[in-house]
């Protein structure tokens, strides 16, 4: 019998959720924006298999927190979608942040371990750090575009 991992992605918005989800699953499914402008509406999910492996991952991309185009109850609207997407259970949490915690990610995510999920979410999260210096490089993507 296959094994189901589920993988929840949340941060805000032009962190890079989108990349990461593409990283996990090796494919260009989940739409990527550049310079930080938001490309994703609501929540984009995929299931993914590992070859080598008998395990499917499902990986469920969100909302950013702070989406500019939506008040905040309307992202807390679309962010409550995503508990549909995981309700046959959660395996990981990844929080995606470009860089040192802001107080609104401390928030935002002190909002969602109260509201959405259990006092225990920290458990099973894990901080994704993005946009470092050579992180293009290390996901595959070249610094510069040629023209």
């Amino acid at each position: 019998m296959t094994e189901r991992r589920t993988i929840l992605l949340l941060g805000r918005t032009g962190n890079g959720k989108s990349t990461v989800a593409n990283v996990i699953s090796n494919t260009n499914r989940f739409a990527e924006s550049e310079l930080g402008v938001s490309e994703t509406r609501g929540i984009q999910e995929g299931i993914f298999r590992v070859r080598s492996e008998d395990i499917e991952y499902h990986i469920v991309d969100t909302i950013g927190i702070g989406d500019t185009r939506f008040d905040e109850r309307q992202v807390l609207v679309k962010l409550a979608e995503a508990t549909n997407a995981i309700r046959n259970g959660l395996n990981q949490i990844f929080f995606v942040t470009s860089g040192r915690f802001t107080e609104e990610e401390v928030k935002a995510y002190t909002l969602l371990r109260t509201v959405f999920f259990a006092e225990d979410i920290g458990r099973y999260t894990t901080i994704v750090r993005t946009k470092f210096p050579l992180f293009a490089e290390l996901i595959g993507v070249p610094l510069t575009k040629k023209q």
